[in-house]
């Protein structure tokens, strides 16, 4: 079986290791502050504004990568960008070379057309990095675009230490943002100070006027916070939303709402032989049977060994993923490395597409990405066990179609 290695996270000290795992899970959370904003702008998480701007902030020329952009910043992107322009690599800095060089030939700075979409990407961008940012201080800072006329924000506390939020600052007459310190609802102001040893979550509506059709006006504004986490800004970009005047287009909404997406849960579940016989013998699939399957509308969950999800149609998806292995207590194991695989319909091997390595004494790990997916492609887990026994491994697979 033939794996290219996509992401991998690694710890180095034994005594930094429930750290490290936090910070791998949260700053792949950093990727929902891309992909929320820019799917209600109707704007594909792989466009060429999307791709535009990786290559802006990434590449400094058209065969080689900017080397104070790579790192932390670059690998929680990577599952954003198409497997063909970041090819086999064995780590984030040549996963940016590769997609440097793959998609110089189809670089292209955009036209006064696209600059509206141009500001959007690149204001995500720049809270993305604020959220990277965060994580590297142990801490957590994102946001969801709810809809057009709302956002919500989490701010996460570290593993030994507070969140804290010392202003937010907003044109009250375009946005109301509201939340909790602990004692009651509160509406947040550039004097509202917050901390919080768990999250502090911000709920902020858009105010809009009204024209003669009936139209919502949603006018320009920002989202700005600052805290121990550093600065984060949400930028909210000018938008309207028309008024359903029209009968056809009243029933082609219904139409839309009544569409059947592949949407469903599994618990997973497999036995992981353990480390020193042959390579591979040593890893095995996250199994379900059809009993253990969910919500799933468009049989699209396969029980079997493996086990997979099947896309039926083209489209984005929304994949976790998770497990957590069962070892005896206090037993201390070399590592556990987690797989989010894929297949297309036109190929016979699995290419991992997201991942990572744990070494604590429980194993535990989650991923969650934004795919596109093809009709016929196939998704599946699977576990590799270093340890000296066999262990049972537990988890769940969810799978949401986002259009």
């Amino acid at each position: 079986m033939h794996i290219r290695k996509q992401v991998t996270v690694l710890c180095g000290a034994l005594g930094m290791l429930f750290s490290c795992s936090l910070r791998a899970q949260d700053i792949s959370a950093c990727n929902v502050v891309m992909t929320s904003g820019l799917r209600e702008y109707s704007i594909a998480n792989q466009s060429e504004v999307v791709l535009n701007n990786y290559y802006d902030s990434y590449c400094q020329s058209s065969t080689s990568s900017t080397s104070h952009s790579a790192g932390l910043g670059f690998g929680a992107v990577i599952s954003m960008i198409p497997v063909n322009l970041t090819g086999t690599y064995s780590d984030d800095s040549q996963a940016q070379t590769n997609f440097c060089k793959n998609y110089s030939s189809n670089y292209q700075r955009s036209g006064s057309s696209s600059s509206y979409q141009e500001k959007i990407v690149q204001k995500g961008y720049d809270s993305f990095n604020q959220c990277v940012s965060a994580v590297k201080l142990g801490l957590g800072a994102r946001h969801v675009v709810v809809s057009k006329a709302a956002v919500t924000l989490t701010f996460t506390a570290g593993v030994d230490h507070s969140v804290e939020v010392r202003s937010l600052h907003v044109d009250q007459k375009k946005i109301t943002c509201v939340g909790s310190n602990g004692a009651g609802k509160i509406t947040f102001s550039d004097d509202t100070k917050v901390t919080s040893k768990d999250n502090i979550v911000i709920h902020c509506d858009r105010m809009f006027t009204t024209n003669s059709s009936g139209d919502k006006i949603y006018d320009e504004g920002t989202i700005q916070v600052s805290g121990n986490f550093g600065n984060y800004d949400v930028y909210l970009p000018a938008t309207q939303v028309v008024a359903e005047r029209d009968a056809t287009v009243i029933y082609q909404k219904l139409a839309e709402l009544q569409k059947v997406l592949a949407v469903g849960t599994a618990s997973v579940a497999a036995t992981v032989p353990k480390n020193g016989g042959a390579p591979g013998t040593n890893t095995a699939f996250l199994d379900f049977t059809a009993n253990q399957v969910t919500l799933d509308r468009t049989g699209s969950f396969k029980p079997g060994s493996p086990s997979y999800f099947l896309a039926p149609a083209e489209g984005y998806y929304h994949i976790d993923g998770a497990y957590i292995a069962e070892l005896k207590q206090a037993r201390t194991v070399d590592y556990f490395s987690f797989y989010l695989l894929k297949m297309t319909s036109d190929e016979n091997d699995w290419t991992a597409v997201s991942g990572a390595y744990d070494y604590s004494a429980s194993p535990q790990s989650t991923v969650s990405v934004n795919l596109h997916l093809m009709r016929g492609d196939k998704i599946a887990l699977k576990v590799g066990n270093a340890s000296g026994e066999a262990v049972n491994v537990t988890g769940t697979l969810s799978v949401m179609q986002l259009n």
